[in-house]
């Protein structure tokens, strides 16, 4: 047995869970307060209200949350902000995913799941019937902290004008994890590292 193999899987886990959680607890008074002078000259103030942003942060549970994206994508090309030329919607939204992807990476956050409707409602009662969008994305958050820090980065700013774009209407609404079939990282993740550790003691011991 190379018990380094498996002391070095259980350090890369213990890297691995240090950057997907939060650590550091809810968002305290002097944070909420700093951020909110911070987001009144900051551009998500344009289609976001800075109440339902204040009591966001006040009612922080110190959890990660998925927020929910609904989207309607432009019918036809719109002008990159950047370089004035055409381009197609998704392209756009393309280049706004990879602006903001590896700043999400830094701070424990990614891309959950994305799905297109491929139906009319099939249950509807006591709603608006104009409540119909094509797409739904739900994107990871490590923490409302991590959230607030990572909207108010100037290289997200830059990013967004891309969504501004390409997406005509949405509407994002935070949820928290209460029950899931799909395996979460934290979970499948030693199960990986596990299989790789076998895998490597068994090729050593061969040598």
């Amino acid at each position: 047995m190379i018990w380094e193999i498996f002391i070095a899987g259980g350090f890369f886990y213990g890297c691995f869970l240090l950057w997907h959680f939060n650590w550091r607890g809810p968002m305290q008074a002097d944070e909420i307060a700093n951020m909110l002078e911070i987001l009144k000259s900051n551009d998500i103030n344009k289609h976001s209200d800075l109440a339902v942003l204040q009591n966001f942060m006040q009612s922080d549970t110190g959890k990660d949350f998925c927020m929910a994206n609904f989207v309607e994508l432009a019918a036809s090309d719109v002008k990159d902000p950047v370089t004035g030329e055409l381009l197609a919607p998704r392209k756009a939204v393309e280049k706004y995913t990879k602006g903001i992807l590896p700043i999400m990476l830094k701070h424990g956050c990614y891309p959950v799941y994305q799905a297109l409707k491929v139906g009319g409602h099939i249950d509807s009662w006591g709603s608006d019937d104009k409540f119909e969008f094509p797409a739904i994305a739900m994107m990871r958050w490590r923490s409302r902290r991590d959230f607030m820090n990572i909207v108010t980065d100037p290289a997200f700013s830059a990013a967004i004008s891309f969504k501004y774009q390409s997406i005509t209407r949405t509407i994002s609404v935070p949820t928290e994890f209460k029950f899931s079939t799909f395996f979460r990282p934290h979970i499948w993740m030693p199960l990986v590292i596990l299989q790789i550790c076998c895998l490597l003691q068994i090729i050593f011991s061969l040598v």
